[in-house]
């Protein structure tokens, strides 16, 4: 038993053996013809000569499929793409015989002319074709009139019974889906079940999960990937999706040139490179890259940071794309392929730990790709490496399913006869604008020619017919078939298709068991649950700051999983210069041009041109060795103008304010608060008269309103301003930009800062409680902010976020769960209703 394809490879070679005949190529080798073909209208085309290739190859395939020729094109031709395809048509015909090539799709015709050799040969049954195409059936008689025995089997007669299941929406149809599914399976576990999932591959992931949670919970836990899978689902992801492959060709990506600080850290974090002993080197080196903000640099630098960080495999590998990239002439595939090969072997791809049996295929078919992308030398020409690395891309996009033995259960991804005897059939998504499909012509083939040679897509009356033909030989397949559709889908209303037979009865298989979580909650009785509390610190391991303080206000969970467990985000290398590293700068700027001037006389007494001169050189002081390596010239232009007018704006601001002068800059603070040490820094403490001006420089969105209420959102300033010490007159934001700058205090009359709140007005809670004085203020703030890290010092470790909103700039949803949380707790409540 063969596939058709397979079949007449076979035959051809065995019928052009010795005779010196015409080369068999492959589909991508054939490609290349018809990419000749269309080169000289490429330029008026949008696709590239590749992609037009092969939507023009498909096209003359589905004629030839259907009993047409390239002649038939010459009179019925009305387009002006039309005429380009017949042209097209004819070159690439051309171009196989004159090198002596053979398309796979001449096949049938060219054995067809031979069939006469084919006599003796053992009795050919085709089967499984709910429409065969004409060029079969053409086939099919040349043999039985050259002697041979050969036929077409016919589809038997609907012997099923057939029943209907009307679902809510999608979601629904499949839960009934599951549910019968599982229903079949315990009862006949040896049974061979089908699906038919018309939209799967719009949401493959989501209704991969579904089925696994339903029918093989296990696959998910370590190992599961090595156990035969109860479930088979048509097609599969690109073979490049692939992690293993995926890197694979990161690798050679990396002969570009240059390289980003994003795809070095996927190659440093790759468990199919190098060598398992360098993975501590690995990942500090990755965490190193991202806190700097490397962005773009040459390979070979790369390699001597790689060396310099302990990673001597990683620095092999880029040490071996640098040579690489230094070849600039055009190869020829088989070339190109060996040193790919190579390449990848420098690499150490793909690792030296065992692999999984889905990895050991993806590898495998990989090789397979790198093979046929060496076959293109005997009809491409030379390439350049860009082009060669782009091919062999190409060539990895095709699906990829890995073989995990024989499924009970086989999911098909669009309205097709199975072709197979099933011992049960569930036929999905059968609503009226799904089936039959509406028309599709193909755009290159005339409509005339294409409703004469009876293409199935060509007109209404052919997709009826084809869908008939379909439907048929699902109620032929099993001896139980059930056809559903959803009444909603994206928000429209729907109704059955008008295919569907009449009478059938309804389908309701029972639900599976409800899960543990929804049967707790459905329940009227709650289990305890212990507190979510750590260990709490002890005095010697006790330490915080204003980081412990803001992120125990956020959510007891976050500052407990940051703090203590070091569940840290990674940071995200990117162009240009980080955000974080702009606001050091700014505030390192600033504090030499305080040093300098110490008080707003000073200032004040500097024209507009010394201080320019003023602020140009502190700047250019903290840029110079701060920048990263990969800021470019432009790059550092465009940071030293936007910190020169930063700056130079906030300066302005100063200079129209009362009489002042600056205490200090960047103070550290050594303060204890609830038991627990604390180690501030204040950007600037200054001093107007006898009052002290609390100053936190920022250079993001800033309001009192982070300021209030029991968890306030910035508790960096309060805190400063109960734990500084001495009379502290008023704290405030200093909001710096490019565009502009400005102040947001809050104290009393006497701080004189611009923008500033009277304490009295102040609204201290959610509850708009105003009328407090300053020292009440911060006296109702120095026991709120020590609550919270009495909290943290006592191990409180609540999934708590202060609101909604919080979650959505955290990183920890795969710990806390909050998601689920927040979904169970809605379940919780419909139960209880």
């Amino acid at each position: 038993m063969l596939p058709l394809e397979a079949w007449l490879e076979r035959c051809w070679l065995d019928l052009s053996a010795g005779e010196g005949g015409r080369r068999l190529l492959t589909p991508a080798q054939a490609l290349w013809a018809w990419r000749k073909a269309v080169e000289p209208d490429i330029e008026s085309s949008l696709l590239e000569s590749r992609d037009l290739a092969a939507a023009a190859r498909a096209s003359w395939i589905t004629l030839l499929r259907h009993g047409g020729a390239t002649q038939d094109l010459e009179f019925t031709a009305i387009t002006q793409d039309q005429r380009r395809f017949a042209r097209w048509a004819q070159g690439a015909e051309q171009s196989l015989q004159l090198h002596g090539w053979i398309d796979p799709a001449l096949l049938p015709a060219a054995i067809a002319e031979r069939a006469d050799r084919l006599q003796g040969r053992a009795r050919l049954l085709f089967a499984g074709f709910v429409q065969p195409p004409p060029a079969l059936l053409a086939l099919a008689t040349a043999l039985v009139r050259a002697g041979c025995t050969a036929e077409v089997a016919a589809d038997p007669r609907p012997v099923a019974a057939a029943q209907q299941h009307v679902a809510q929406h999608p979601e629904a149809e499949l839960e009934a889906l599951l549910d019968w599914v599982l229903l079949r399976l315990g009862a006949q576990p040896r049974s061979l079940l089908g699906i038919v999932m018309p939209d799967l591959a719009t949401r493959r992931s989501a209704v991969e999960r579904a089925f696994a949670a339903a029918l093989q919970p296990g696959v998910g836990l370590p190992g599961g990937l090595e156990r035969d899978r109860l479930f088979d689902f048509a097609g599969g992801p690109p073979l490049a999706s692939l992690e293993i492959v995926g890197d694979a060709l990161a690798c050679l990506e990396t002969a570009a040139g240059r390289l980003d600080g994003a795809a070095l850290s996927r190659l440093l974090r790759s468990p199919y490179l190098g060598l398992p002993e360098e993975a501590e080197a690995r990942a500090r080196f990755d965490v190193a890259l991202r806190r700097k903000g490397l962005y773009a640099l040459p390979i070979r630098e790369w390699a001597r940071r790689a060396a310099a960080a302990a990673c001597p495999a990683i620095a092999a590998g880029l040490a071996g794309s640098a040579a690489l990239a230094e070849v600039s002439v055009s190869l020829g595939a088989s070339t190109w392929a060996s040193r790919f090969g190579e390449l990848l072997r420098v690499w150490g791809w793909p690792g030296t730990r065992p692999l999984a049996s889905d990895e050991f295929q993806a590898a495998g078919r990989f090789r397979e790709a790198l093979g046929q992308f060496a076959a293109l030398e005997q009809v491409a020409p030379a390439l350049s490496q860009a082009a060669a690395r782009d091919e062999l891309a190409r060539a990895c996009a095709a699906p990829f399913q890995p073989e995990r033995g024989d499924a009970p259960v086989l999911v098909y991804d669009h309205h097709e006869a199975p072709g197979l005897a099933l011992d049960g059939l569930w036929v999905s998504g059968l609503t009226a604008s799904a089936w039959p499909r509406a028309p599709a012509p193909d755009p290159f083939l005339p409509l005339a020619l294409q409703r004469r040679l009876g293409l199935p897509d060509a007109s209404a009356a052919a997709c009826q017919e084809a869908a008939l033909s379909v439907t048929s030989a699902w109620l032929a397949a099993a001896p139980q078939v059930v056809f559903s559709w959803p009444q909603r889908q994206d928000d429209a209303e729907e109704s059955p298709s008008r295919l569907l037979p009449a009478g059938l009865l309804e389908c309701r298989p029972p639900p599976r068991p409800a899960t543990l979580a929804r049967r707790l909650f459905a329940s009227s009785q709650r289990l305890p649950l212990a507190d979510d509390f750590a260990p709490a610190l002890v005095p010697a391991q006790a330490r915080g700051g204003t980081r412990m303080v803001e992120l125990q206000a956020q959510c007891p969970f976050r500052a407990f999983a940051e703090l203590r467990l070091a569940a840290r985000a990674l940071e995200e290398p990117g162009p240009g210069v980080d955000r974080r590293l702009r606001g050091t700068l700014l505030h390192d700027a600033l504090e030499r041009v305080w040093d300098e001037l110490r008080c707003s006389e000073a200032l004040q007494a500097l024209d507009a041109e010394s201080r320019a001169a003023l602020v140009q050189r502190c700047v250019r002081a903290v840029l110079e060795p701060r920048l990263p390596a990969h800021c470019g010239p432009r790059a550092r232009a465009l940071e030293a103008a936007w910190q020169v007018a930063a700056v130079t704006a906030l300066l302005e601001v100063d200079a129209t304010r009362e009489p002042f002068s600056v205490e200090d800059v960047e103070a550290e603070l050594q303060r204890t608060l609830a038991g627990v040490p604390m180690t501030l820094r204040i950007d600037r403490i200054d001093r107007v008269g006898d009052a002290r001006v609390l100053i936190d420089y920022k250079t993001g969105k800033s309001s009192l309103a982070q300021w209030r209420g029991a968890r306030p959102d910035a508790p960096q300033l309060p805190l400063y301003a109960v734990l500084a010490g001495g009379p502290v007159a008023a704290i405030a934001f200093a909001t710096v930009s490019a565009r502009a700058a400005r102040y947001r205090a809050l104290g009393v009359a006497a701080a004189a800062v611009p923008g500033l709140l009277e304490a009295e007005r102040f609204a201290l809670t959610e509850a708009e409680d105003k009328g407090f004085s300053w020292a009440e203020i911060r006296q109702r703030w120095g026991a709120l902010l020590a609550q919270l890290a009495a909290q943290f010092r006592d191990g409180v470790a609540d999934v708590d976020p202060k609101r909604p909103q919080t979650c959505r700039l955290c990183h920890l949803e795969t710990l806390c769960r909050v998601e689920r949380h927040a979904a169970e707790d809605a379940e919780a409540v419909d139960a209880d209703a």
